[in-house]
């Protein structure tokens, strides 16, 4: 029979079993339950894949769409609460980087997600809207210089993804992403007036 054993340190066994027994549970228990959490993640990004190839069948969408109604004509509401984490923020580093440079600085990221999620900014900031969100990524990337080497095009990636998929979208040469950056970089911006920035490049919508 083939000897299945996997030999870890000493200093990891250790930190296996912290954990487990800040858990209340026995390692084996613990390495059980994390490898199906894992296996959950692994299958449910092949079910990412599965749906996004589903709905992208040619004429499928817009058949339900026809037979089933589709989505209003109206235009959906500013907010959208959508909040990005650690791991998409570390997900998008490493494609930016490699794996052979890793982030810097972590409570950076920690800043950034914290603060994209604030619903009142301030008192006459009540319902902030992707663009604020989106700008307050990008400051905090920009100003605590979470990476190594990258930075302001991390922060540019991440700003520009958030406004993509809260279902907004921009139209700004590298120019005008330049700029801000700098902007920024200086202190000659406070988030409200990046927020500014960043909705005065916003493509109208047919909704709109």
């Amino acid at each position: 029979m083939a000897d299945t054993t996997v030999k870890i340190d000493m200093e990891t066994r250790d930190r296996f079993a912290a954990v487990a027994a800040a858990r209340g549970q026995t390692v084996k228990g613990y390495l059980a339950e994390l490898a199906m959490e894992e296996e959950n993640q692994l299958a449910l990004r092949r079910a990412t894949g599965s749906f996004r190839a589903g709905i992208t069948r040619p004429g499928f969408a817009e058949a339900f769409d026809r037979d089933f109604g589709g989505l209003p004509q109206h235009r959906v509401p500013d907010v959208l609460d959508l909040h990005v984490d650690i791991r998409w923020l570390l997900g998008r580093q490493e494609e930016l980087l490699g794996k052979e440079l890793t982030v810097r600085d972590h409570s950076a990221l920690v800043a950034a997600v914290a603060r994209h999620r604030v619903n009142t900014p301030s008192l006459d900031e009540t319902a902030p809207d992707a663009f604020w969100r989106a700008a307050a990524l990008l400051e905090q990337i920009v100003l605590l210089r979470p990476l190594p080497v990258r930075s302001k095009l991390f922060g540019y990636g991440v700003a520009a993804a958030y406004i993509e998929a809260s279902g907004e979208s921009v139209n700004a040469a590298y120019e005008s992403w330049r700029d801000l950056t700098m902007d920024i970089q200086a202190l000659r911006l406070t988030v409200y007036d990046g927020a500014d920035r960043l909705r005065s490049w916003r493509t109208p919508t047919e909704a709109d």
